[in-house]
């Protein structure tokens, strides 16, 4: 008889390293589209450091209990579902999200503290123009 082994899902095992490792931001990791690519889809650069193509107002969001790349992944993607967001750009390192808007129909400070919020995290007071 041939003896079968059974393997756990790579998900399955990504989830309790990142709770292991005290990441608090996982409850969307299990639903959450990864991107195919190698590359971040986070910034983890300040933001006045890179050459940015899409010009707007900017809002900056404090963003506190982040601790790991899928938190910023999960954040950027609430995010950018907002109507009116041109570009996110979130920082581990800096713990913030910085929000290029759209000249119209941009969010308000309130949708971008809820699709925080959403996402899991507690977002501090919006800096917007």
């Amino acid at each position: 008889m041939k003896r079968t082994t059974r393997h756990t899902p790579a998900w399955i095992v990504t989830l309790f390293i990142l709770i292991a490792a005290g990441c608090t931001g996982t409850k969307d990791i299990v639903t959450a589209e990864l991107p195919t690519t190698t590359q971040p889809t986070h910034n983890t650069e300040a933001p006045a450091t890179q050459a940015s193509t899409v010009s707007g107002p900017q809002a900056t969001i404090p963003i506190n209990g982040m601790a790991c790349p899928f938190c910023t992944y999960n954040i950027q993607r609430q995010i950018q579902a907002l109507d009116g967001v041109e570009q996110v750009d979130v920082s581990l390192e800096k713990g913030e999200a910085s929000v290029i808007l759209s000249e119209q129909d941009a969010p308000t400070a309130q949708q971008l503290r809820g699709a925080v919020e959403s996402a899991g995290f507690t977002p501090g007071e919006v800096q917007m123009p």
